[in-house]
């Protein structure tokens, strides 16, 4: 197999990466397969070839470095590529947190000041935390998109106010009530949180979004900063109505632009070098942040998979391409290291 062959690994659904101009512009050969598209007897794949001449099927031995975009992650198939010998070097193998072990692990860093109070859900919990701030967001512990989030108020004539979805419920606060809704929701896998009320622009809350990977020295970088703007009365950002660079949007409010970047920036690295040491074998990730009237960034997601769609919809073709490419770039580190230890042995 040629040394610089990057093999991308993804689900049975996932669209195909466009990665054909990256390939004529820096001369990148990529393997595309599926896990059901490898031949664990032989250690080969058929699986679709891309190079500067075009895309192709062709069957290969496995790739020595593998990008895994499978999500969620296939833990028994990832477990079989890394006891193969020789070995291959996967990025990437968990595409899912767990947001709870990702807050537990944040929690014991500098970065605990930044992360909104978060617990385990249940009824108890529920009760004391809309007592202690009158606003908590219920969310699942696996990632959902945006699926599955609850906000649920306080009200100051005894009501609560349930927002899942469309339409807005009011309902008496009581016992019987907050039973009810444990019959809605997975309560062994989700999420109290302390709400965070947003900064806005032109009536809709946004977000900042930091896209950190490793580039082609290994090392972690913040590659891009983005924001979404939520639609118009809506609470989570998950669905927007447009995506804005993060600067501009900062300016347009008069907020101090750099500074809020720059403290975002340094934060994002230091989430990405926490995981990292625990995570490990991790190649990218995104910091979904919010501010609040303060203007303080809290913490609100970190993401296994982060998605490049905004940045499509960004329409930036520069922040397009440094996304798509870092992770082929770290993977060609990867390879020339790996290519070092073999021929050292």
């Amino acid at each position: 197999m040629p040394a610089k062959v990057v093999g991308v690994m993804i689900g049975k659904n996932t669209p195909l990466p466009d990665y054909t101009e990256l390939v004529h512009k820096y001369y990148f050969k990529i393997l595309f397969f599926k896990p059901e598209d490898i031949n664990w007897r032989t250690c080969r794949v058929s699986g679709l070839y891309l190079t500067r001449y075009g895309l192709y099927r062709k069957i290969m031995p496995l790739p020595h470095v593998i990008y895994n975009q499978v999500y969620p992650q296939s833990i028994a198939v990832i477990k079989r590529l890394k006891k193969l010998q020789p070995s291959i070097q996967i990025f990437n193998y968990i595409t899912q947190f767990d947001k709870w072990v990702v807050y537990e692990l944040l929690a014991q860093t500098d970065l605990h000041p930044y992360l909104p109070p978060t617990y385990l859900f249940d009824l108890t919990t529920l009760k004391q935390t809309l007592d202690d701030y009158q606003c908590v967001i219920l969310k699942p512990r696996k990632s959902s998109q945006g699926h599955g989030i609850w906000r649920i108020t306080l009200l100051d004539n005894a009501q609560v106010l349930f927002e899942h979805g469309i339409l807005p419920l009011q309902l008496p606060y009581s016992d019987m009530v907050l039973e009810t809704l444990n019959h809605l929701i997975k309560p062994e896998k989700m999420l109290i949180q302390k709400y965070i009320s947003l900064a806005q622009i032109d009536g809709a809350v946004f977000d900042i979004r930091s896209l950190i990977q490793k580039n082609g020295s290994g090392a972690w970088q913040v590659t891009a900063l983005t924001s979404r703007v939520a639609q118009e009365s809506g609470f989570i950002t998950n669905v927007y109505q447009r995506v804005m660079h993060a600067d501009q949007l900062l300016k347009q409010l008069d907020y101090p632009a750099d500074d809020i970047l720059n403290l975002i920036s340094s934060l994002s690295l230091q989430v990405a070098s926490a995981l990292d040491q625990t995570v490990q074998n991790l190649g990218e990730i995104s910091v979904d942040f919010g501010l609040d009237a303060a203007q303080q960034p809290w913490i609100i997601e970190v993401n296994g998979k982060p998605s490049k769609q905004i940045y499509t919809d960004l329409a930036d073709d520069a922040i397009i391409e440094q996304a798509d490419l870092k992770p082929l770039e770290y993977a060609l580190y990867l390879l020339q290291h790996s290519t070092h230890a073999r021929l050292a042995k």
